[in-house]
């Protein structure tokens, strides 16, 4: 048997096997395994995000609607839920949001992690690696948090939401994302309008339930623009614009206009009059990124040095991504991970949640990751193997 037939055997194995183990450890985590601080039938550590999402759903399903801070994309969920279901609290659609979340959208989460790693490597041991680091990464995030010494209380808090299991924005929002890059990356040689269509609406659905995904979407706008792949960012922004459309249409209904958008219409407003600019209110800005390292490096020194190398090194590889895999998969290997970040550690509040804040570029980042480990073993066998002079 030949190297390529066994790992093509190995991954029609492996990959339903994830699978399986992904949906397990959603069910273990429901009979307490492992053990969390805070787990009572379907409820899972919050925040309390979850009263602002469930008091705009509940307005919504009495058919009164009003501002909003959040994204509607989960509101809209859960005041369809709350009809379907007549609920008479937020209890009453929790095991719905958990199922649909943590084991439905988690579970095929691995396998859209295994496609997109296999469209940015083009190699199935990698993409079935990328798929094995996603699967376990709750657990690898457990065994990480426990060289803190506030395990317990981080655990709580990160487990179940990296597992999505608490019904919460992170998980869609991811996913959707994820399909968009996967759509972009596989697809952008078929020169096919409805592929990029379908990218377009994969992101702009993602920014309406969490705004935080829009640099990821971004990045592959910027990817085939660079490229000049006029039409096909055309339509990818096109299919951006439509998947967005929930959102626009109740920011016309609440909030005075369609671009008057959660989050950013408190420094970008849009009136009868024009649009006004306050440089001063805005929620990222580049004086936050000085503050926020500074802060970090003064908690953890050496957490500090350890993050300097990782950039370094991760600039690093992306050249070297850019010269053998071209532009286009460089950028969404490493640009939309970078992007993730980069908008939240431009934040004030970054600090206040630093895990929560890089839980998403580091998912997304996972086949960028294991390319960069065989990326780096392989040059390091040619140093070996060069002969001397």
């Amino acid at each position: 048997m030949t190297d390529t037939s066994k790992i093509d055997r190995l991954w029609r194995i492996g990959l339903p096997a994830l699978l399986v183990a992904r949906l397990l450890m959603s069910l273990l985590l429901m009979a307490n395994v492992p053990r969390l601080m805070i787990h009572v039938g379907w409820y899972f550590y919050h925040g309390g995000d979850q009263d602002t999402y469930y008091n705009l759903a509940r307005a919504l399903a009495d058919n009164a609607p009003q501002a909003t801070t959040v994204g509607i994309g989960m509101p809209l969920l859960m005041a369809g839920l709350l009809r379907l279901t007549h609920a008479p609290d937020y209890f009453g659609i929790l095991p719905a949001l958990v199922i649909l979340d943590g084991f439905v959208l988690g579970t095929l989460s691995v396998w859209v992690m295994a496609q997109l790693a296999l469209a940015l490597t083009l190699s199935r041991a990698q993409a079935l690696a990328a798929a094995a680091l996603w699967t376990f990464s709750p657990y690898l995030l457990w065994v990480a948090l426990g060289l803190h010494r506030e395990a317990e209380v981080l655990r709580n808090a990160y487990v179940p939401r990296q597992l999505w299991m608490n019904g919460l924005t992170d998980g869609p929002s991811l996913l959707l994302a994820m399909i968009g890059l996967w759509l972009v990356a596989a697809r952008w040689r078929d020169g096919r309008a409805r592929w990029m269509l379908l990218a377009g609406l994969c992101f702009g659905l993602g920014v309406t339930i969490r705004i935080h995904t829009m640099p990821i979407g971004a990045v592959a706008a910027v990817a085939l623009l660079w490229n000049r792949r006029w039409k096909d960012a055309g339509w990818l922004i096109l299919g951006g614009a439509v998947g967005f459309a929930p959102q626009m249409w109740y920011n016309a209904l609440t909030m005075g206009g369609p671009l008057n958008t959660p989050y950013v219409s408190n420094w970008l407003r849009f009136g009868a009059s024009g649009f006004k600019l306050n440089l001063r209110n805005t929620p990222f800005a580049p004086q936050y990124l000085l503050t926020n390292l500074w802060l970090l490096s003064r908690r953890n020194g050496l957490l500090a040095g350890a993050g300097a190398v990782a950039a370094a090194a991760a600039g690093w590889l992306f050249w070297q991504c850019w010269r053998t895999r071209g532009s286009l998969i460089a950028l969404l290997t490493f640009g939309a991970p970078a992007a993730s970040f980069a908008l939240h550690v431009l934040t004030y509040i970054f600090t206040t949640d630093p895990i929560r804040f890089s839980l998403p570029a580091i998912s997304i980042g996972v086949p960028g990751a294991v390319w960069s480990a065989v990326a780096l073993k392989d040059i390091a066998a040619r140093k070996l193997n060069s002969p001397k002079a």
